[in-house]
């Protein structure tokens, strides 16, 4: 037996799977070879030092703060491709007539996009902490919920930062954000920490839109329990108040659609209210017609210094 033919062998000779006349075969080529014997007992010492290794539990969060840091490398690339990019206008000059057509039809087809998915930029306007809310009651264990505004995207698209702080943990939790009238559906499962903060990849909004709608899922079945909350977030120039808006029996997800372009802050609802309301408002203060908006629906709104109105079940107040 060569030396080489010998070698193929030595993972199957220590784990003792070696059929008997092989065995013999490369026992009896180790008698005689210095060389291959040496290589079988440094090999013989990395398996046990191996197997010496202690197994090491991964925490609870460790997935999620492994896609934080993936976004967060992604978002430093992208930020220094943008950097060494020629301008608009450079990049403009450089091409031929035919070419400058069908930029335009490009960025025709991407600022009328309503969703892109990007990884978390570093640029923001300061996150926003808003506690959440349960779909049965307003239980202590709710995760907090943060919502801010981020960047305008080069295509015209306003971000928007969605962060979840649970208050215990949640092991093999499942997230979900939903567009309401929206092409968006985004998942991901994994547990999350007690008191450790996940975000979210960066939600891109068309500010064409005066306002959309998201829906935000957390459910842990393993705890059997899920909250749900929707964003209402007012999108493009504020209208001025007060407020003239007149229509009937709408869902409460549209009545505040159509009431968001008034607010200068996103809208954080309880998952489980629901119903259809009217909008009845000529010349009315738009503090007043949220508030009628939600009593409507038995809910009370607040403001509890976070800069986000909060509507929840009056009952869970």
């Amino acid at each position: 037996m060569h030396c080489d033919r010998a070698q193929e062998f030595f993972s199957d000779y220590l784990e003792r799977t070696l059929d008997r006349p092989m065995t013999a075969a490369l026992e009896g080529h180790l008698s005689s070879c210095l060389v291959c014997r040496e290589e079988l007992e440094a090999l013989q010492d990395i398996v046990l030092a191996l197997d010496s290794v202690p197994e090491v539990t991964p925490p609870v969060d460790g997935a999620w703060d492994v896609m934080r840091r993936l976004r967060n490398v992604r978002a430093e690339q992208l930020e220094a491709e943008r950097r060494k990019a020629p301008t608009f206008l450079e990049w403009l000059r450089s091409l031929s007539p035919l070419s400058v057509g069908m930029g335009a039809s490009l960025a025709t087809l991407i600022i009328g996009g309503t969703l892109l998915f990007a990884g978390l930029g570093n640029t923001r306007m300061g996150i926003i902490p808003v506690p959440g809310s349960a779909t049965a009651s307003n239980v202590p264990d709710v995760p907090a919920v943060q919502v801010a505004y981020g960047q305008v995207t080069p295509a015209g698209q306003q971000q928007v930062l969605i962060g979840l702080t649970p208050v215990v943990d949640l092991p093999d939790a499942q997230v979900r954000l939903e567009g309401a009238s929206l092409p968006l559906n985004w998942e991901a499962k994994g547990s999350l920490a007690r008191a450790r903060r996940v975000d979210l990849p960066p939600v891109e909004l068309s500010r064409m839109s005066p306002a959309e709608a998201v829906r935000l899922t957390v459910e842990c079945p393993t705890l059997h329990k899920q909250y749900r909350y929707l964003l209402v977030v007012p999108l493009g120039e504020r209208k001025a108040d007060p407020v003239t808006v007149f229509a009937n029996n709408l869902p409460l997800e549209e009545g505040l659609r159509r009431l968001a372009p008034y607010l200068s802050r996103p809208v954080v609802v309880d998952g489980s209210l629901d119903g259809a309301v009217n909008l009845a408002y000529g010349e009315m203060p738009v503090r007043r017609c949220l508030d009628d908006l939600a009593g409507q629906v038995n809910a009370k709104v607040s403001e509890d210094g976070t800069g986000v109105y909060r509507v929840v079940s009056s009952t869970n107040r």
